[in-house]
């Protein structure tokens, strides 16, 4: 996927303002207890989503949730594969062993959330910020963090096989036993001594 332009702060209210309706509200509502079941049917529920003026990116592929906010929301185990999660945000969520295999999160932010072993095969997450996320036991292959910045991440034997993170920023993240087979780091980064970047 490629990098989408950006938007303007009117786009970016649309995309956030249609979740705190109260329609949206009942629909994020109905769709937080879906995900924290099995998953099954979150899908159909998902095609009553308030379309926005904002072209979403690969509709034939991804699932509209641009600008989701969660915080504090529990949701260990969920499958979120193939949705587009742009400018969402993500406070204190515990989303240990979620499923966001080839989904899109570019600009969006996660702030202190729990990601251990969870799936993120090939998810597009360009210009986002993690902060204080741990991700220990990750499955990131083929992933790409590009201008992204990434301060205080925990990764310890994360699976990071062809992930690209150039361009971003990285602070203080934890790598210890990760696999980076082919990982692509910032320019004067050292992922063993962890200094650079």
């Amino acid at each position: 996927m490629d990098f989408q332009p950006a938007l303007s702060t009117e786009q970016l209210d649309q995309l956030r303002d249609r979740w705190t309706t109260p329609e949206g509200r009942e629909l994020v509502s109905r769709l937080i207890k879906i995900w924290q079941a099995d998953s099954q049917g979150w899908r159909e529920v998902a095609a009553e989503i308030p379309k926005t003026d904002v072209e979403p990116a690969h509709p034939e592929i991804l699932v509209d949730l641009r600008g989701l906010g969660f915080t504090n929301v529990k949701l260990p185990g969920a499958m979120l594969s193939y949705v587009d999660l742009s400018h969402a945000s993500f406070h204190v969520c515990d989303m240990e062993e979620i499923c966001l295999q080839g989904s899109k999160l570019s600009e969006a932010v996660s702030c202190k959330c729990n990601l251990k072993r969870s799936n993120l095969l090939q998810v597009v997450a360009d210009h986002s910020i993690f902060d204080r996320c741990d991700m220990h036991d990750a499955v990131l292959i083929g992933a790409d963090f590009r201008s992204s910045w990434l301060l205080g991440v925990h990764l310890p034997r994360a699976l990071m096989d062809g992930a690209d993170l150039r361009d971003s920023r990285i602070e203080y993240m934890v790598l210890n036993d990760a696999r980076m087979l082919n990982t692509q780091f910032p320019s004067g980064y050292d992922p063993i001594s962890g200094s650079g970047g």
